[in-house]
């Protein structure tokens, strides 16, 4: 009986550590995506784009760090 407890802990054992080595190779797959929808936006109506006569922090803030 010792011996199957044994051989049961190590196959545990392996399917935790296998899975969770999946589970890290998967996350490591996944892209980082944003997308941003504007409502009556233009090319040119952010700082980033040239506009002067509107005030856009954040989306400059996404703009300069790419």
């Amino acid at each position: 009986m010792k011996i199957l407890a044994v051989i049961t802990s190590r196959v545990w054992i392996f399917a935790v550590l296998a899975s969770s080595l999946c589970l890290q190779l998967q996350a490591a797959e996944k892209p980082n995506v944003v997308i941003l929808f504007t409502d009556d936006q233009g090319t040119l109506d952010a700082n980033c784009y040239g506009s002067k006569d509107l005030i856009t922090p954040n989306i400059d803030k996404l703009a300069a760090t790419g």
